[in-house]
């Protein structure tokens, strides 16, 4: 088992996956514990770090018990399924289940209602900026600074007949 390498890989990928969450995990840390007073800093940075290395290192004894889940449990279209097969899969119909339910809450809301995103912004129109013509301003600069002024909306110039003062 030692000499294989794909034992190696998945320690090397663990390692790095575990020192990124620890990293995370140190920033969040810090983060909340820069807000408290300083004499409670040390107390709450050391139970913050308790509290994130115990479920991780229970995790990881889980994820070496269910590596160990090989032993086909019964056959499925002339397929042994094991309890890792099956653990892997529950987690994956779960995250799809999780990203659905996401998905459509961000889109329909509570209850299936329409969200106001959804609902309204096709029927939003973007302000619009009248700026006068250009045979009213002496230069281009001038035009230039009546265009800026409207920002990010649309912005038109008056035709001919609709001139101001007419």
């Amino acid at each position: 088992m030692l000499s294989d390498p794909q034992v190696w890989l998945s320690l090397l990928t663990l390692t790095v996956l575990e020192v990124v969450l620890s990293i995370d995990n140190l920033v969040v840390i810090a983060v909340l514990v820069g807000k408290l007073p300083k004499a409670r800093q040390a107390q709450a940075r050391y139970i913050g770090m308790t509290l994130a290395l115990i479920p991780r290192l229970v995790l990881l004894f889980f994820i070496g018990w269910i590596i160990g889940l090989t032993e086909p449990l019964f056959e499925l279209f002339g397929h042994g399924v094991s309890g890792k097969d099956l653990i892997l899969a529950a987690g994956g119909l779960f995250l799809i289940y999780k990203a659905t339910q996401e998905i459509h809450g961000a889109l329909e809301g509570d209850e299936g209602e329409a969200s106001a995103r959804v609902l309204l912004a096709p029927q939003v129109a973007a302000p619009t900026c009248r700026v006068p013509s250009p045979k009213r301003h002496k230069s281009g600069a001038a035009l230039t600074a009546a265009i800026s002024r409207c920002g990010g909306a649309s912005w038109s110039m008056p035709s001919s007949s609709h001139r101001a003062g007419r």
